[in-house]
């Protein structure tokens, strides 16, 4: 039997921006990854998410959301998020943006992240591509 909800991908901000943009070093390895995972995700194999803002600060028009991350589903922010991103203590030091990521992943059940983040890979996580 199939799951009715599936393992989800969380898209990184730094796998968005190589995605978004086609100037940058990592956007045909982005690409590459982000068309297997939307095929996926129209199988019903995985959900794939980011973050509120990390999506409004790389795609900033309606018309890129609407079709470029069309199939992303948005992860709201909120304080609380913030207040326990600070509290967070860690076996390394990372920003509070990776720190926030960390407490979003963790919140949401997520162990699969798309990203280009070094400081993400030294956690217990699936990193893609």
């Amino acid at each position: 039997m199939k799951r009715l909800t599936p393992p989800t991908v969380l898209l990184e901000r730094s796998f968005l921006e190589a995605l978004a943009d086609p100037t940058h070093p990592h956007s045909e390895r982005a690409a590459g990854a982000y068309r297997s995972l939307v095929e996926r995700s129209r199988r019903n194999e995985r959900r794939l998410r980011a973050r509120a803002d990390h999506l409004s600060d790389v795609a900033p028009t309606r018309e890129v959301r609407r079709t470029l991350f069309a199939p992303v589903e948005s992860i709201p922010v909120a304080g609380q998020h913030h207040r326990a991103a600070a509290r967070l203590e860690l076996p390394i030091e990372v920003d509070h943006d990776v720190a926030l990521t960390l407490v979003l992943l963790r919140g949401e059940h997520i162990a699969e992240v798309a990203t280009f983040e070094p400081a993400l890979t030294e956690f217990d996580l699936q990193t893609l591509p």
